[in-house]
């Protein structure tokens, strides 16, 4: 038996230096002190005159690439007021790759993100290009996060999409990247801001057409499951007739309410700036027992003179997270409706059916016991940036950031779970275990760069230099205790024995060092050019190669400024383009870096056992398969925009293709190395596609009248051009064996879906026969059999909609469509195709094989075959209301009159309704739910 062995603390490249110095900590903690003193004691009121905005971001992006899409804070917030990624979602129809058996769940975490199209293969060896870089005023965030961000905070949110816009974040933002700005307090006199937002949530369980007792009784009678049992189906039918037929599928559901409250002091001067939150956002999800509650501070200081400024920002969040025992919401879609699920008391039962041929053990006696999984996470977050202007050309910033992560995740499983059913006396030490798992992440970025501007005649010329260091430790480690007596003994200290496996802890590291810098160029107001590089040494990347570089330029002409200046229909019209190459991380530590195991249980070499030959060694030997010499993902991209204001009309258009190339693949070796297998990168993906939005202005009167409506879209394709044959048929292999419908092969799209091709169903045996490559018919296909059928993108999707106001009065209504997608029926195959009769299932499982119907759509229940299957593919078109929202601001007089300075209240309703045009629940796991947010907002 052999352990994995630890990682350790990996040395930093050469030249950077090592996380732990005390400059890096001390500066930042030092500062943010004196910060927290009376500022006008510390600084005085300062010698400017004039109101100097604070540094927010400080990469000084180029505004002229067309690759960027910036959404303002209040337009997010109008579209979801607590749900940053569902806003951005809606936003942009570009992004993609949300898991829907993710549903509504409040803990769910984002495992895969893409801006514009996939960019890395299906295997997913790596999750180190699964997501998009976050970055809030200027520095990193996790995912996950965004979630739980504060919506009140936004200024707007760009999202980087091409290589030439995320040149300048380099090799982390292989995967685009999506940048936050905040909002800094405004020059006024002390404010007082309370805001309430109260959420309804009700899960939407459609299309799961599930038969009734009565109809699942005469269905099992029909396939001759009660031959020679009749008295069972008497008692059976007798007690639907009197308890009638049991909703499984409404037990573990429930309509949730939710509420966030937010309390907040701001106000300053052209000097100082100040401003301190505190909010509370207890959250249910519509799952039994699923919450999350987040509760925490900020607090705001900054202080600016004609050639100083500085600011600090902290923020401290804290969240309770609880998962739902219920499982997934298929599990209880298979539930028999003729068992009563609880005695009179409301005691539930634990096993319905014992003894018979469906025999099912209840979710809602699971649900029942004290089971539990839950997180305890504490966030601490300090943001410290600080600008010396020398002169009106010339000046130096800098930037430190320091980020403490920690989550503590506790599992019980009571020892009365079913999981445990069947186990003997001598088991009992397996019987109830805890679970715990406690993990951290420290952080530290450091940024300074120096900016240059220069006027002269007409033109405009501004350079920018600078250096990063990104430092982060992450820890993992977990341990499990077992043989728990009761249900209530629901801590790790009743644990008798320890679980089976050992231990497990690792401890990784990255470091990364960076030099970047931009330069541009304005012509006149009509012509600007922006040319941007960086260069980065990452300890996450191959130790043979090391140093990755990006590049970008990007162009835009002002026409109307040009040629048409004189123009009142075209009020705006430009052409944009760009082209550019970023690097990016693609593989693990693992995968470029030996690891070696200890065999504990040599009996020689150990010095473990008490035999003489114990030479008290402990024996180590490799144990995996690495390349030192990999290199990173390179994604080129080139664009073309067109942006303009046709009379009432606003149009943008964008053009986009890009090559990601040196993907890491599998291919085969001599075993004289060591191993069958290599990696290597010789893959690539192309992605091309085109962005619109129109919106067109129908009023807009002197009586406050507005109505504007719009539309926009996205359409991308994606192609293998580089894949060795290797990969692909390991990849094809594997997904036979596990009935999956993922794939990838040369010259498909890079989100195929791959399956056999049906000859229907066997009236002799009840199994499904498919066509082979030979075109002669088989039940026990292989790997090379499987066809490409479509891809998951669809052809097209977008949002269209209205935005209307009168007087203080708003209303916004956004519809979401996709067209074309290939879309793989996972339920009815599940559910129906592959469905016993011990199970309930939808009512078209009146179409299953049995002796008397041997004509028939789906497989019998006895012995069905297992793979993905073209019966179940089709083409998808869907149709939902997104977002609808009603807002209204009270009159000054009347704010006023109730000693505000304002008023606002809004009623926003979220996934009303969906459908589609594959009749099959949206989720299987945890359902989604339509929300109606009704947020309140009072100005002091």
């Amino acid at each position: 038996m052999t352990k994995p062995l630890q990682t350790k603390k990996r040395k930093h490249p050469k030249g950077v230096p090592a996380p732990g110095t005390w400059r890096i900590w001390i500066l930042p903690a030092a500062v943010s002190t004196l910060l927290s003193l009376a500022p006008s004691f510390l600084f005085g009121q300062g010698d400017g005159p004039q109101e100097e905005r604070f540094i927010r971001d400080n990469y000084g992006l180029p505004v002229s690439d067309a690759a960027e899409t910036t959404l303002s804070g209040e337009y997010l917030r109008k579209l979801h007021p607590t749900d940053l990624l569902r806003a951005l979602e809606l936003a942009d129809p570009s992004l993609c790759g949300f898991d829907p058996d993710q549903g509504s769940d409040p803990n769910a975490v984002l495992q895969s993100l893409s801006l514009q199209g996939t960019r890395s293969f299906a295997w997913n060896l790596s999750q180190a290009d699964a997501l998009p870089l976050v970055i809030v005023d200027g520095h990193s965030e996790s995912m996950d996060r965004l979630s739980d961000f504060d919506m009140q905070r936004i200024e707007s949110v760009t999202l980087l999409k091409n290589a030439s816009a995320t040149a300048l974040l380099g090799v982390r933002a292989g995967q685009g990247a999506i940048l936050i700005r905040t909002r800094t307090p405004e020059a006024h006199r002390l404010q007082l801001t309370y805001r309430f937002d109260g959420m309804f949530q009700k899960a939407s369980l459609r299309n799961f057409d599930l038969m009734d007792a009565a109809q699942k009784l005469d269905w099992e009678k029909s396939t001759g499951a009660y031959d020679g049992n009749e008295a069972l189906y008497d008692q059976r039918m007798a007690g639907v007739r009197a308890n009638g037929s049991t909703d499984w599928l409404n037990m573990p559901v429930r309509t949730s309410f939710s509420h966030r409250h937010r309390v907040s002091v701001d106000g300053g001067d052209s000097s100082l700036r100040y401003r301190g939150v505190l909010y509370l956002n207890p959250v249910k999800g519509v799952m039994k027992g699923s919450e999350r509650k987040s509760y925490g501070g900020s607090a705001f200081i900054g202080y600016t003179t004609r050639s100083f400024q500085i600011s600090n920002e902290l923020n401290v969040d804290l969240f309770d997270a609880g998962e739902s025992t219920a499982g997934a919401i298929l599990e209880w879609a298979r539930m028999d409706p003729y068992y009563v699920a609880a005695d009179g008391r409301g005691v539930p039962y634990d096993v319905l059916g014992s003894g018979t041929f469906s025999e099912q053990g209840s979710p809602l006696y699971e649900m029942s016991l004290n089971s539990f999984a839950e997180d305890k996470i504490a966030r601490v977050n300090n943001n410290l940036t600080v600008r010396w202007k020398i002169d009106t050309r010339f000046s130096i910033a800098g930037q430190f950031n320091l980020t403490h992560d920690y989550d503590r995740r506790s599992e019980f499983v009571s020892p009365s779970s079913l999981v445990y059913r069947g186990y003997t006396a001598d088991e009992a030490t397996k019987v109830g275990s805890y679970r715990i798992r406690r993990n951290e992440l420290k952080s530290y970025q450091e940024r300074i760069w120096a900016d240059y501007r220069q006027e002269w005649n007409r033109h405009s010329l501004r350079a920018s230099l600078g250096m990063e260091i990104y430092s982060a430790t992450y820890t993992d480690n977990s341990f499990r205790g077992t043989g728990i007596s009761s249900d209530h003994m629901d801590y790790v200290s009743f644990a008798q024995y320890y679980a089976e496996e050992r231990p497990e802890g690792v401890e990784m590291a990255e470091r990364v060092l960076s030099g970047y810098g931009t330069l541009s160029w304005n012509f006149d107001q009509k012509l600007f050019v922006d040319l941007s590089g960086r260069l980065d040494r990452s300890s996450r990347l191959a130790p043979e190669k090391r140093t990755a570089g990006s590049y970008g330029i990007t162009a835009r002409y002002d026409l109307r400024r040009s040629f048409l200046p004189e123009s009142d229909f075209i009020s705006r019209l430009s052409l944009s383009a760009g082209y550019g190459a970023t690097a990016g991380y693609q593989f693990d530590y693992a995968q470029v870096n030996p690891l070696y195991a200890y065999d504990f249980d040599n009996p020689y070499l150990n010095g473990l056992g008490s035999s003489d030959y114990s030479e008290g060694l402990v024996t180590l030997f490799h144990s995996n398969v690495y390349n030192p010499a990999l290199r990173w993902k390179t994604t080129r991209s080139a664009h073309v925009g067109i942006d303009g204001r046709f009379g009432p009309i606003d149009l943008t258009l964008k053009f986009y293709n890009s090559l990601s190339k040196n993907l890491m693949t599998i291919e085969s070796q001599s075993p004289v190395f060591g191993s069958e297998i290599r990696y290597t990168n010789r893959g690539a993906i192309r992605n091309s596609g085109v962005e619109f939005a129109v919106a067109a202005t129908i009023l807009n009167n002197r009586n406050g009248v507005d109505l504007t409506l719009f539309v926009n879209g996205a359409a991308n394709r994606s192609r293998i051009t580089a894949l060795p044959d290797y990969s692909s048929d390991l990849f094809l292999a594997q997904t036979l064996a596990e009935g999956s419908c993922v794939g990838m092969v040369r010259g498909d799209a890079a989100d195929g879906i791959y399956v056999l091709p049906s000859a229907g169903i066997d009236p002799d045996t009840g199994r499904e026969l498919f066509y082979g490559r030979d075109g002669l018919l088989t039940d026990t296909p292989q790997s090379s059999d499987l066809v490409f059928e479509g891809s998951r993108t669809p052809k097209l999707r977008g949002r269209f909609g209205a935005t209307a106001a009168w007087r203080n009065l708003d209303l916004g209504v956004v519809f979401a469509y996709s067209l074309r997608g290939t879309y793989y029926d996972l339920y009815t195959q599940q559910a129906v195709d592959w469905a016993s009769t011990a199970d309930n299932v939808p009512t078209a499982a009146l179409d299953k094989w049995s002796p008397s119907h041997p004509d028939a759509a789906f497989q019998g229940g006895d012995n069905p075959s297992h793979y993905a299957s073209s019966r179940f593919v089709s083409k998808r078109n869907t149709l939902s209301l997104a977002s609808v929202r009603v807002g209204y601001a009270f009159p000054k007089k009347i704010a006023a009159a109730m000693r505000m300075q304002g008023l606002k209240v809004s009623l926003t309703c979220d996934d009303v309704w969906f459908v589609s045009s594959v009749k099959t629940p949206r989720s299987l796991y945890y359902p989604y739910a339509s929300s109606f947010i009704l947020s309140l907002q009072a100005t002091f």
